[in-house]
């Protein structure tokens, strides 16, 4: 079943925008946790990875040095420039089942996008 919309609570939803304002110009990369059933994904954490490069225009990590967590529901990185749309390279790094996208001035949730692999934009409801 493709996934229609994703949950996100407000305080982390927040934190994820703050991590990547306070990185700014630097790109931001984390993993969203959380439960996926009946086309509707929940993200309830972000988990902080070791990166293996931060860069201005890029992020990456090494994914053989995270533990195995099938609780890890996709990625969330910034785009410094504000361009909500993923790159090829973003739609080719699949981790899980979506992409999460946040964007210049990292201000609110008109600053986020998400995607699943396939490069269809998802719906986004913030819960509290």
């Amino acid at each position: 079943m493709a996934m229609v919309e994703v949950l996100i609570n407000r305080d982390c939803l927040e934190t994820i925008l703050m991590i990547a304002k306070n990185a700014y110009p630097k790109e931001t990369l984390l993993l969203l946790r959380g439960k996926i059933g009946r086309g509707l994904v929940k993200i309830e954490e972000i988990l902080f990875l070791p990166p293996r490069y931060v860069g201005f225009d890029a992020v990456s990590f090494d994914p053989y040095r995270l533990p195995i967590d099938f609780s890890i529901v996709g990625i969330v990185h910034s785009h410094p420039s504000g361009d909500l749309k993923p790159s090829l390279e973003d739609l080719n790094a699949d981790f899980g089942s979506i992409m999460m996208i946040v964007g210049y001035p990292f201000d609110s949730k008109r600053d986020v996008a998400v995607y699943d692999y396939d490069g269809r934009r998802l719906k986004l409801r913030v819960i509290d």
